[in-house]
């Protein structure tokens, strides 16, 4: 595909290698809250895994990632609806009182022709 490239995240900070680390990206106007337009996943190993999205068109972009340590492909919440696993976003975006609840233009990365790799920290 002209004007692609690969993207990888380097994910680190899970608590334990169970089930996989999972990267959903997302494209300007998506609901980040939702599903991903695209989403991969990947072993985790030593608390890090390694994802990569082939051949990716350039432009603007969004990731979070997520521990799905029982491997049911879903972010799954406490009875209080708050998130239970570790969960990373791109652009160093992190949910805090004063951030609020993450939002494509918070998480907003731009993507070229080259290789890209983006580091990303998974916490509670």
């Amino acid at each position: 595909v002209p004007d692609s490239s690969e993207l990888k995240i380097a994910v680190s900070g899970f608590v334990t290698d169970d089930g996989h680390a999972v990267a959903k990206l997302f494209l300007p106007k998506d609901d980040v809250l939702k599903k991903g337009r695209w989403e991969i996943s990947e072993v985790i190993k030593g608390g890090q895994a390694t994802l990569t999205f082939h051949a990716l068109p350039s432009g603007d972009y969004a990731v979070v990632v997520f521990h799905d340590a029982n491997n049911n492909g879903e972010i799954d919440h406490n009875f209080i609806g708050l998130p239970k696993g570790s969960l990373g976003f791109s652009n160093e975006f992190s949910i805090s009182l004063t951030s609020g609840f993450p939002r494509f233009d918070k998480l907003r990365f731009t993507h070229g022709v080259t290789p890209q790799t983006i580091f990303i920290k998974v916490g509670r």
